[in-house]
């Protein structure tokens, strides 16, 4: 893996590519391409770049819900399961309990997050119906990640 080849911090920056693969899908970001990736080389250091291009791609009809890198094998969030992370975790080089843990957590942190973020669009009354249609996603891809490590 190049994370573990060109960075200085492969075990934080590891992890890292984890939250943000797990995170795109929580939020229903099909278009998470590798092309959104990068390395940052600063002050003699070598370390994954900042992410970007977080969005619930989810929630436009013409756009594909299919991952656009594969999870365990599977391309499509609606068919994956509990076997699909065993391979994924294979993939990535981390333990699986690593990666349900990891899950877990986030999920936590988005369950947490939701609600008042969404309020506050509401409140701002910014988009409410993009919203609306983002927290349904959300919360649908969360009963899902809870059930993939149940």
């Amino acid at each position: 893996m190049l994370v573990e080849e060109w960075s200085d911090e492969p075990i934080l920056d590891t992890l890292s590519l984890l939250k943000w693969a797990l995170f795109n899908f929580l939020i229903g970001n099909a278009d998470s391409h590798a092309k959104n990736l990068s390395f940052l080389y600063a002050g003699g250091t070598v370390r994954l770049a900042p992410f970007y291009d977080l969005l619930s791609t989810a929630v436009y009809k013409r756009v594909s819900s299919r991952f656009a890198m594969m999870v365990g094998g599977q391309k499509d969030p609606s068919y994956l399961m509990a076997t699909h992370l065993a391979p994924f975790a294979a993939e990535a080089g981390i333990e699986l309990r690593t990666v349900s843990a990891q899950l877990l957590e986030l999920c936590g942190k988005v369950e947490g997050a939701i609600g008042p973020l969404a309020e506050s669009y509401r409140v701002a009354d910014l988009c409410p119906i993009i919203i609306e249609e983002v927290v349904r996603v959300v919360e649908q891809r969360l009963r899902k990640a809870h059930s993939l490590v149940a």
